[in-house]
């Protein structure tokens, strides 16, 4: 009984051996090792997260990175940027902002704001506001220029007339 037992575990030990050095040979080949079973883990994993696709925004011909708002506004004007390229053609007012028609009319959800350079409102539901200084009215908030400073917005906004243009 003990031979048997004894040839039963060498059998066993050879086996194991012989299947080690097998799947390190395929993985030096470039072979891909036979897949094992599927083993129970107490780990969960989460879901793959989508890469979102981000609203562009160019000002007079520069790209410029916008923080958008998670808001009823900036998903219609994204999904009227989706099915065509938005062009606003703005007017300076005021020393401090460009404003001009986005052509549609958003849904608002105002509240008296004072913005800061580089914020992009909604006014009066179908006009954006891009500021280059500051200013207290009542807005709903599109997003913010991340990537510039107040001297680069001013420079880039402080012209009579600006062309701003939505894209995915």
């Amino acid at each position: 009984m003990k031979k048997i037992l004894a040839a039963i575990v060498t059998v066993f030990i050879v086996g194991a051996f012989l299947t080690a050095c097998s799947a390190g040979q395929q993985k030096e080949a470039g072979e891909t090792p036979a897949p094992s079973a599927p083993q129970e883990s107490s780990l969960t994993t989460e879901p793959a997260q989508e890469e979102k696709t981000v609203m562009k925004m160019v000002i007079n011909g520069t790209p410029v990175a916008v923080e958008w708002e998670d808001n009823a506004a900036v998903d219609a004007l994204g999904k009227a940027a989706k099915e065509k390229a938005i062009t606003i053609n703005t007017a300076a007012y005021g020393g401090f902002e460009q404003v001009g028609s986005l052509g549609m009319d958003l849904p608002q959800s105002d509240t008296r704001i004072t913005t800061n350079p580089g914020d992009i409102a909604l006014y009066e539901g179908n006009q954006m506001v891009v500021f280059y200084g500051s200013n207290t009215w009542a807005y709903t908030i599109l997003g913010h220029i991340s990537d510039k400073t107040q001297a680069e917005l001013e420079q880039l906004l402080s012209e009579e007339t600006v062309t701003i243009t939505l894209s995915f």
